[in-house]
């Protein structure tokens, strides 16, 4: 049977990945007409990165969400040589707090499809490995794998 009873990709996984996109990037080579210089216009910010978090199983789409980065209020002090602090402000992606929210959303919808005891299966970026991931997951009734160090064994007897 495996280290994995009942698993099988078609009949009960649920598979979570994430995406980050920015639509202000811009190449950094051009064309054109042999003997003149290409030349472009290149925007001077950087622009938001968007994470778009979604979930698939056999049954199709459980669900998608966009996340943009929202903009630090509270500023944090560092000192630069011992003498003087310096303000650093910016913006904040998408860490391991808002994927606990948007995991929590996935399995209340599959718990309102009667699909407890799935196998969430994720790959293991940062945001996904801490204890609180795990233990949030499992607490619901579901379980985990991280693909990347996972996958490996299903094979195996």
């Amino acid at each position: 049977m495996g280290i994995y009873p009942r698993f099988g990709f078609t009949l009960n996984c649920v598979f979570i990945d994430e995406a980050g996109f920015n639509l202000h990037t811009q190449r950094n080579y051009g064309r054109s007409r042999k003997g003149t210089p290409a030349k472009g216009t290149i925007p001077t910010s950087k622009g938001v990165t968007i994470t778009i978090l979604g979930a698939i199983s056999q049954a199709g789409v459980i669900d998608i969400s966009l996340r943009k980065p929202q903009a630090v209020s509270v500023s944090k002090k560092r000192k630069a040589n011992d003498t003087t602090a310096t303000v650093i402000s910016g913006r904040v992606g998408t860490r391991t707090e808002h994927f606990l929210t948007y995991i929590s959303n996935v399995m209340d919808v599959l718990d309102r499809n009667d699909m407890k005891g799935h196998y969430i299966v994720m790959d293991n970026v940062p945001i996904h490995t801490p204890v609180k991931v795990r233990d949030l997951i499992e607490s619901r009734g579901y379980n985990i794998l991280l693909s990347s160090t996972q996958l490996k064994n299903f094979g195996q007897k």
